[in-house]
């Protein structure tokens, strides 16, 4: 007879109970609640972009469909926004309360460009982002394991697809 079935009766509880401490492993919960706040804070900040971006694009585009494609990504992202500053509220998540300075500096190349050349370099632009942004929601939609963040970032996947293809194809009739 093996020291596991002599002992049967220890082992399971001492498995049970490794388990359990695994599960409410409080630098396992803490690391959790810093990636989520880590990505709470790069998600408002990449709405705040897109909507600064969106924006731009309004002012400064010649082509009807660059200024719909704006005012999609205004309209899906701002609800968005608004549920993710919800969330950290909820979760005592300090945000920022803007799109940050490389934000700030895409900005600032894109509106010193002339017009001709504005919309290919944002529809590039908001691509490149876009496809990041999808790969880091995948990423935490993923790694949660079925909180309010997860569900946050399933409902916001989709929006972030359908503008992602929206620029593709716009950026092949270029």
């Amino acid at each position: 007879m093996t020291i596991i079935q002599k002992t049967g009766w220890l082992f399971l509880p001492v498995c049970l109970l490794s388990a359990a401490m695994a599960c409410h492993n409080p630098a396992r919960q803490q690391d959790s609640k810093e990636v989520a706040a880590s990505f709470a804070v790069q998600a408002v900040a990449g709405f705040y972009e897109s909507l600064q971006l969106a924006e731009l694009a309004n002012q400064k585009s010649g082509r009807p469909e660059v200024k719909q494609m704006a005012d999609a990504l205004k309209e899906n992202y701002t609800p968005l926004l608004e549920r993710f500053k919800t969330f950290a509220a909820a979760a005592n998540i300090p945000l920022p309360s803007n799109e940050g300075k490389d934000a700030r500096d895409d900005y600032s190349k894109l509106s010193a460009l002339p017009p001709q050349q504005f919309d290919k370099q944002w529809c590039e632009l908001l691509m490149e982002k876009h496809k990041k942004a999808i790969a880091s929601y995948e990423s935490i939609a993923a790694a949660a394991g079925g909180d309010t963040l997860q569900k946050l970032v399933m409902d916001a996947l989709p929006a972030l697809r359908r503008q992602y293809d929206m620029l593709m194809q716009y950026h092949h009739k270029l």
